[in-house]
This record gives C-alpha cells, sequence and structure tokens, in this order.
C-alpha cells in the first residue's frame, strides 16, 4: 500500500476582544445633577470575549415602578448589558421621608411584615433564541411556564461583586412557576385561598365554597396587583394549611425569562441583603443621605456544560479509519467500540467526552484529532485536525439519562 502526504485541517478562531471603554454599561445620564442609586450589570459565563458581559435583554419596568419613579423624580436608563436608576441629589431627603413614611407595623399578621417594602420591579424578555441552551438552567425552561426571580434582599458581596441572587448564580433554584392575570386553584367545600405578597401581607382571600358545593376551582384574578411573586395558600376553615406554592405574576410579548425586585431600602433590621438607601434605623445611620446609592449589583448567569459528543465518517464512500485518538487539556474521550450510523445512513466513529465541558462564545478548550484513513482504493491518509472545532450554542440536546446538561453534538469529516 502507499502512503500519500499527510492531511492537515486547522480551524480558524477569533481572538476575544475586550470591550471598548463604557460598552456594555448598564445605562448612564449626562444631566450632572443626576447621580446613581443602583445599577445591575448583566453577567453570563458564556460571553467569555467580552468580560462576561451579557447583552441581548429588554429591561422593562413594572407599570407600578414607572409611576413611583415619576413620582420620586428617579431615572430608569438601560443599556447593552444591563440598566441602573438615577436619583436627582436634591432630592435625596425626600426621598428618604417618603420611604419613611411607607414604613409601617402591622396591625394584624395578615399585613405582612413590619418595615419598608417599596421596591421596583423589572421584567427582563431574551432576544437570544439560544439562551437557555448556554445557560445553566434546566433545558426544558420555558418562559412561558417559569420564570427566574431575584430579590437584592437576597443579594450578597463575593469580594468586589455584588451578586444579586441567593448563590453564585441564578439556577434552578431560582425558577418559579408564572401566572398571568388569572390562576384557577382547585379547592374543596370549607377551604380558603389566600395571596401573600414579598412581604407577608395578605393581598387577595377567595371565600370558600358553600358546604353543598362539590370540589370546585377558585379563580384568582391578579390584574390589580403589581408584577411580582406570590404565595398562594389554601387551607381549611380551622386555618390548617393544605397546599401553597409561590408563582411569578408577569406579563409581556414574548413572554419574560426573569422578574427582579429591587427594595429600596432594608425593609427591617433582622433583613439581610444590600440596598441602595441606607437603613432609615436611627441605630444604623437612620437614613444617612451621604451614603445613598452608587450601589452595582451583578445578576450572574453561569455558562451550560453538555457532554461533547464527536462522530466522525470519512470524506467519500468506503473509507475505514484506524489508530484514532483525540487529545487535548481539560478532557478525556472514549471511543465507541463500534461504528454507529447517522441519520443519513453513513457510519461515523463516535468519541464521548468523559466530563461534562463549559459551553464558551470562543472556546477555552483545544483537542485536535489524529489518526488514519484507508480508502478503497489502497491509499492511507494520516488525519490530523487540530483544533477540533468545538461545541456550539446550538443544538444542544437532552441528556438520554434526564440530566440537565444537555449533549452536543460534532460532526467531522475526514
Amino acid at each position: 500500500m502507499s502512503r500519500s502526504a499527510s492531511t492537515t485541517r486547522r480551524f480558524q478562531y477569533r481572538p476575544p476582544v475586550q470591550p471598548a471603554p463604557g460598552q456594555g454599561a448598564a445605562g448612564s445620564v449626562r444631566d450632572d445633577r443626576y447621580t446613581l442609586l443602583f445599577r445591575i450589570d448583566f453577567r453570563h459565563r458564556f460571553f467569555n470575549n467580552v468580560r462576561d458581559h451579557c447583552p441581548g435583554f429588554t429591561v422593562t419596568p413594572s407599570p407600578d415602578s414607572v409611576a413611583l419613579m415619576s413620582q420620586l423624580n428617579l431615572l430608569f436608563r438601560a443599556g447593552e448589558a444591563g440598566f441602573a436608576v438615577y436619583y436627582n441629589r436634591a432630592d435625596a431627603q425626600g426621598l428618604i421621608a417618603y420611604l419613611r413614611a411607607q414604613s409601617a407595623t402591622p396591625a394584624s399578621p395578615g399585613d405582612g411584615q413590619p418595615g419598608c417594602w417599596t421596591r421596583l420591579t423589572f421584567t427582563l424578555q431574551s432576544g437570544n433564541a439560544d439562551f437557555v441552551n448556554i445557560t445553566d438552567l434546566p433545558i426544558t425552561t420555558n418562559p412561558n411556564q417559569q420564570n427566574l426571580y431575584a430579590c437584592n434582599s437576597q443579594a450578597h458581596a463575593d469580594g468586589p461583586v455584588i451578586r444579586f441572587c441567593r448563590g453564585d448564580y441564578l439556577s434552578q433554584q431560582d425558577l418559579y412557576p408564572v401566572t398571568g392575570t388569572e390562576m384557577t386553584v382547585p379547592v374543596s367545600p370549607g377551604q380558603v385561598v389566600t395571596v401573600t405578597d414579598l412581604s407577608g401581607a395578605v393581598v387577595k382571600k377567595e371565600p370558600a365554597p358553600p358546604p353543598s358545593a362539590q370540589a370546585v376551582q377558585i379563580t384568582i384574578d391578579f390584574s390589580g396587583l403589581p408584577l411580582g411573586i406570590y404565595t398562594v395558600t389554601t387551607a381549611d376553615g380551622d386555618g390548617t394549611e393544605v397546599s401553597a406554592s409561590t408563582v411569578v405574576y408577569t406579563v409581556g410579548d414574548p413572554a419574560p425569562l426573569c422578574l427582579l425586585d429591587v427594595l429600596l431600602t432594608q425593609p427591617n433590621p433582622s433583613m439581610t441583603g444590600i440596598y441602595p438607601v441606607p437603613p432609615l434605623w436611627e441605630d444604623q445611620g437612620g437614613g444617612d443621605d451621604d451614603a445613598m446609592g452608587n450601589v452595582t449589583y451583578v445578576l450572574p448567569f453561569q455558562a451550560r456544560s453538555t457532554q461533547w459528543r464527536y462522530y466522525l465518517s470519512p470524506l467519500g464512500p468506503g473509507g475505514t479509519f484506524s489508530g484514532l485518538r483525540i487529545e487535548g487539556s481539560g478532557a478525556d474521550f472514549t471511543q465507541a467500540p463500534q461504528p454507529v450510523l447517522l441519520p443519513n445512513g453513513i457510519p461515523a466513529v463516535l468519541f464521548t467526552s468523559l466530563s461534562a465541558l463549559p459551553l464558551r462564545q470562543y472556546p477555552t478548550q483545544r483537542f485536535r484529532l489524529t489518526g488514519q484513513r484507508s480508502d478503497p482504493d489502497g491509499s492511507e491518509q494520516d488525519i490530523k485536525i487540530d483544533p477540533l472545532p468545538a461545541a456550539a450554542a446550538s443544538p444542544v440536546w437532552p441528556a438520554a439519562a434526564g440530566g440537565d446538561g444537555g449533549v452536543s453534538e460534532i460532526f467531522i469529516y475526514a
């Protein structure tokens, strides 16, 4: 047999680029009377070419928040990878006085927790059709059924970074069922359904069906309530809880993926979190306007990690492979003992990563394939592909075992 010259293929990748100064900012104002109250920057580990800046979200303040910002003379500005809210420095004491006036001591347990629960609410719609594919969320996540929820009562400092979530990243634990303006709840005679808001205050109470009624459904009308997170509880007549569910009430077309609540100040001394207006409590500064604002939160998303599968097929019919190896740092691959048939009927050698690998806009992994191909005419070709193409953002297939990571398939012809 004769051996021809080796065949080498190289795939070119653009090097990562850094954003110009100000690129990806959360939005700014030119009026020097205004200063930053808070900003939320979107970060995603997939977008490693622009310091994890995550573009593609449309941010919309809720109708109640638009009205409140107008009343308090606050300015909302959206940027490429985040948004910001500014306040007029001349109105600082007026803002603090307003928040003091909103503080309340509940007259009864049904009035919620004590303190100031004044907040701004924002919905985030993703314009990236592959967002779920590239994000560490269940692959079946559907904004029409579930929404991510985060609040600065969960915010915590991680070195110089203030993470606007309860963990390191927004994740499956932050997904809640979605309701629109109406929600149907099954009940039995004698049961009562209550709806409580973020503070625990009862905002809806549906009367119990008469004892003569069979099991029925109660429709809860959310249309008169602010967008936000609510707990719907069903209880027997004696107050024994039967069921409770936390839902996100949101609207939008297309459906938002995320809802954020920004409490303007610490609701009460027992609450954790990080807030743009200093605590109103005298023993904690009493609302010092010199310490107001200039808070930067990060809304962080982790990139999805998938099992990578390389399918290697010969360029022409009848070709066979030998001595194939995939090498490189960051992962090991195993070769299937027998070729698999692709949907088009062509056999392929399957290599599967032994561990899940993170998806990146500009891949950090570098793998190379080496081996030989024997053709029907008796000739042999050395094969070297360095680097192998990396997994793309789409498609990502559900894992056969039902895992949330998913599978990325890459097809190679050599």
